[in-house]
């Protein structure tokens, strides 16, 4: 019985740790291909959003409200990690500033981030983005 105990511990410890390892980890190439997402709304604007998606994320989920279009992808590595890859990511755009704010345009897909966000979960971390079809500084 304590042999079966000390493995069942050992395991534990093994998996508790690799979970922690896994978590903290930044990989080379930091983000899987880009996907392309057309959104089409009634009452929105409509068109093509080309996002990098983190390494690892899942469960892609979309809202829409009035003409903005949020998504979050769900990841299991640490929220440190998470927010550093996004805000690398971000700084590709071109950053755009109205209403004392800074917001981050897409010339080239013709959208703009207006926000975006990495919350940490007990299990995992949320990324969520929040933009709109066009120049947001220009409506």
């Amino acid at each position: 019985m304590k042999k079966k105990q000390k493995v069942l511990i050992l395991t534990l410890i093994v998996f508790t740790f690799g979970i922690i390892i896994f978590r903290n980890i930044s990989l080379k190439p930091l983000y899987n291909e880009s996907i392309s997402l057309f959104v089409e709304e009634q009452g929105t604007s409509s068109g093509h959003v080309k996002l990098i998606q983190p390494r690892f994320s899942f469960g892609i989920t979309d809202n829409f409200e009035e003409n903005f279009v949020y998504i979050s992808f769900k990841n299991f590595r640490s929220n440190r990690v998470l927010k550093k890859e996004v805000e690398k990511y971000i700084q590709s755009y071109e950053k755009i500033e109205c209403n004392n704010k800074i917001y981050y345009f897409d010339s080239k897909e013709g959208y703009t981030i207006v926000e975006y966000s990495v919350e940490n979960h007990i299990i995992y971390s949320t990324i969520n983005y929040k933009y709109i079809f066009g120049n947001y500084c220009d409506k």
